[in-house]
């Protein structure tokens, strides 16, 4: 991720000042912070004196109204419709929250915050935006909420994938991947295709009570026993479970067919040093020779967007349109300049002549939705599952002034027609709500090597962005996420280019 911090610094031109030291008029009359005075400030000189005599609370309020001034995307805007439309109205001046968040956020927890911070919460609050908060710094610094974004758990089991072989009325768990670093890794004598007989002296299991049997403590054992693919061989393994990087792409070969899943789009904590994206190579060159390929995106909810772009274009010939972005410029005047970027595959993608199939659910959102998008309208590749999550919006995150974290959506995508699936979702050629069936489905299109995509997006859903309105009676605490729910902002993280 770009360094927010020093794109920052060198944008504003009242924040930037945070350091200089000023001379002249040591009578300067001014009251410093009124809501009638702070945003008719003209000089440098005027500026450099305003912010000296600010306390650090009003100085995080401006630093935090001049990022949401130049960077947000949708400040009190809910239109999408491409420009020549409303989209791009300023904040709302000074005085329309400062002195507000008092009067709004009235419970205990708040009563105890100074009222500048009251008042940044507030008027992010007046943004109506879920992917849009603040976050004080006495709750989590800015580098605090990097780190809890960047985490990913490590893995606590033993490194097994399976799948459900199934023939007539028999069945058996099979061996689909053995994970890098696991346990099985690291004991050696199970392989891909190698029937599990039993674990813990345990038989006759599904696939999802083998997913539970095989998890564990730290330095626990779980002993496992197996019977050899080709030779029929039965193997004993004593596997001690331990840490592990978890990768975000994983694969399987059915009846010649490839099923590469992918849980999320991360460039940090994964198993290769290029991200999802080197993971997604290695199972494309894991795969090469299937008949066909199933790219399995359930439960996806996003990620890097530079990622996004990287996994799309391998799916794609040189030139395919990804997608049109609209964002702020990283480097704005005295109005908020919206620029377009163009996203284009920059070479022919390894998997560009594969015939594909997705599969996706209503928890696949905004990065996974994005690749989707990037691929299915340059493909006609079918869909099967649900409707989509529906958000095509990405964000990004300064550091403000005391260390906290402005968190805010900073573009929005569309696809190559100019079309957008924010609010919407992408809808399946092939709808099927149950999740065995959904895999089924999609494997018996890709044996027959027929269907292309007939689908569009999905019906309005209600939209996340509405107009600038005050509350109508007093409001508890400002949204603040928790630690666990940062992990929601990991949807199509996208920085300001």
């Amino acid at each position: 991720m770009i360094p927010y911090r020093k794109i920052l610094l060198g944008a504003f031109s009242l924040l930037a000042l945070a350091g200089c030291t000023t001379s002249g008029d040591d009578d300067f009359d001014l009251d410093f912070f009124s809501p009638e005075n702070i945003g008719n400030l003209k000089t440098q000189e005027e500026f450099d004196k305003a912010w000296e005599k600010m306390n650090d609370y009003q100085r995080e309020f401006e630093y935090c109204y001049e990022i949401l001034d130049y960077y947000y995307l949708f400040a009190h805007s809910d239109s999408l419709e491409p420009p020549g439309s409303e989209w791009y109205d300023r904040l709302e001046s000074r005085s329309a929250y400062i002195g507000e968040g008092s009067k709004y956020l009235t419970s205990r927890n708040a009563r105890s915050m100074p009222s500048q911070i009251l008042d940044i919460y507030y008027m992010f609050m007046m943004m109506n935006d879920k992917y849009t908060t603040y976050v004080d710094p006495s709750y989590m610094t800015f580098d605090e909420v990097m780190d809890e974004m960047n985490e990913r758990e490590p893995g606590s089991d033993l490194g097994i994938l399976v799948r459900m072989a199934r023939n007539g009325t028999d069945s058996a768990i099979v061996i689909t991947q053995i994970l890098k670093g696991s346990a099985a890794d690291i004991e050696g004598s199970l392989g891909v295709n190698d029937t599990i007989i039993s674990m813990n002296g345990i038989e006759g299991f599904s696939a999802s009570t083998f997913e539970m049997l095989s998890t564990g403590y730290i330095g626990s054992y779980i002993p496992v026993k197996a019977k050899k693919y080709g030779s029929g061989e039965l193997v004993e393994a004593e596997l001690h479970i331990v840490s592990y990087v978890v990768p975000t792409v994983t694969y399987q070969i059915i009846d010649n067919i490839a099923v590469i899943s992918i849980s999320e789009f991360a460039t940090e904590n994964t198993t290769s040093k290029r991200g999802t994206y080197g993971e997604f190579l290695e199972a494309l060159d894991a795969t090469e020779g299937t008949d066909a390929t199933v790219i399995d995106l359930r439960g996806n909810p996003g990620g890097d967007g530079d990622q996004c772009d990287s996994v799309s274009m391998a799916m794609l010939p040189k030139g395919s349109i990804l997608t049109i972005q609209y964002m702020p410029d990283s480097l704005p005047g005295d109005w908020q300049n919206i620029i377009i970027n163009t996203v284009k595959a920059t070479e022919d993608g390894p998997a560009k002549d594969r015939y594909l199939v997705f599969v996706a659910d209503s928890s696949s959102g905004s990065c996974s939705e994005y690749t989707l998008a990037s691929v299915l309208v340059n493909r006609n590749s079918p869909l099967v599952g649900q409707n989509t999550y529906g958000k095509g919006v990405g964000y990004t995150l300064a550091e403000t002034y005391l260390h906290g974290a402005a968190i805010f959506t900073i573009t929005i995508a569309y696809d190559k027609n100019h079309e957008t699936f924010h609010m919407h979702g992408i809808e399946p050629d092939v709808h099927v709500d149950d999740h065995d069936a959904m895999l089924d489905t999609a494997l018996a299109i890709a044996k027959e090597k027929t269907m292309t995509r007939t689908a569009g997006y999905g019906k309005k859903i209600t939209p996340n962005y509405q107009a600038f309105t005050y509350f109508k009676k007093p409001v508890d605490f400002g949204y603040v996420p928790s630690r666990k729910e940062l992990g929601r902002y990991k949807v199509m993280r996208r920085n300001i280019r």
